[in-house]
């Protein structure tokens, strides 16, 4: 685990006494996505007056943009109980007072966390709860990585000391007490993807791993794949090998992965993964020299740099247009348009101890991997 601990914040946020009285004053929208009351989401056009839209398909253009605490900026973004400004939510303190939360992500509506140091899973509207989310399901200390279906949510518990490690499930709307391991004696699981019939997972011993989501059973995938992340498509599955410098990919995985797909070449310390219908999307973490976002394709392997002169990406998520991703370095979250078509651009200032990121509903939200943290939304 990587903790991005800068000390002292710049004028862009204000540290009091403690990680929890954090206040930030974030370039929200910068990033790109729908920052503006231009941005609609909805039915509008010649039929709406500028500023109007209608949002709930009916006769009608009943929101505006600039001030809809439902529909802030876009149809469906709800702002909660802060005021929309300009089509644009505040910063919003998801919770505070996490004890390490660290892997984050989107489905259905709610934003998931996954708090290393209780291995707990909780999650939130993007709307907000009050600062009081609720509780999925909880592994144990030494819980990093999270993934999702439709139905259900998946994590790992690496387990420390003698411990052996496990693999966790539970409904996304959470498991009853004391319930949730879903596979045992588990060889020091790391990254989890989750793929249409399987749940892959690497290891600290180099290995790739799966099981069947039908039946709990460890299948032995690949060997000495190195440290690193982990993405699935559909039944693809893409990885990154920090000790080999290689990004590759595994199209049919029913086939035992013997033939790999994807073999973009060489980049220094490959680390953080993403990927959609068309493109893998990855970013590094190099000790040695500037770090780089880029975008490769899945049938050629070809690729485009879509960030560069970046120090060490520490978490990556996409939307239907934009990359997003957390520079570790500094403790910026940037965004940048899938086809390079504008240079990234800050959606945060600088943000004490910035972790990962997850995209949804016109949100961003991230995590602050401390002991205590905390997990913010900002406006795209």
């Amino acid at each position: 685990m990587r903790i991005a601990w800068l000390g002292l914040a710049t004028a862009s946020c204000t540290l009091a006494a403690g990680l929890d009285d954090l206040r930030f004053d974030a370039p929200s929208g910068q990033g790109g996505g729908a920052s503006s009351a231009s941005a609609t989401g909805g039915a509008g056009g010649s039929d709406c007056p500028p500023g109007f839209v209608d949002c709930d398909q009916m006769p009608g253009c009943e929101v505006e943009l600039a001030t809809d605490r439902e529909n802030c900026g876009m149809c469906g973004r709800n702002c909660g109980v802060d005021a929309c400004e300009d089509g644009v939510c505040p910063p919003l303190a998801i919770a505070v007072g996490q004890p390490g939360p660290y892997d984050i992500g989107f489905v259905g509506g709610y934003v998931y966390w996954l708090n290393w140091d209780t291995g707990e899973v909780q999650r939130c509207p993007s709307a907000g709860c009050e600062g009081t989310p609720e509780h999925i399901g909880e592994s144990g200390y030494w819980s990093f990585y999270l993934d999702f279906d439709d139905t259900d949510v998946y994590w790992n518990n690496n387990g420390s000391g003698a411990e052996i490690g496990s693999m966790w499930r539970c409904p996304l709307a959470g498991c009853t007490t004391g319930e949730g391991q879903w596979i045992a004696n588990v060889t020091d699981p790391t990254a989890v993807a989750v793929a249409q019939s399987f749940v892959y997972w690497r290891s600290n011993t180099g290995a790739i791993e799966r099981s069947s989501k039908t039946s709990p059973v460890i299948e032995p995938m690949l060997i000495n794949t190195g440290n690193g992340e982990i993405a699935a498509y559909g039944d693809a599955i893409y990885w990154t090998e920090r000790e080999t410098n290689k990004v590759r990919g595994c199209e049919d995985p029913s086939a035992g992965c013997t033939r790999l797909s994807l073999d973009i070449g060489t980049f220094s310390t490959p680390s953080v993964i993403a990927v959609d219908d068309l493109y893998v999307y990855f970013g590094t973490s190099s000790t040695s020299e500037p770090d780089v976002v880029v975008r490769a394709d899945r049938s050629s392997g070809t690729f485009d740099t879509l960030a560069g002169g970046v120090e060490d990406v520490t978490g990556i998520a996409i939307s239907e247009t934009h990359v997003y991703f957390v520079e570790g370095g500094t403790g910026t979250l940037y965004g940048v348009p899938k086809d390079g078509s504008r240079p990234a651009a800050a959606v945060t200032g600088r943000i004490i101890a910035l972790a990962r990121v997850a995209v949804g509903d016109g949100f961003a939200f991230v995590t602050l991997d401390a002991n205590p943290g905390q997990v913010w939304r900002y406006s795209l």
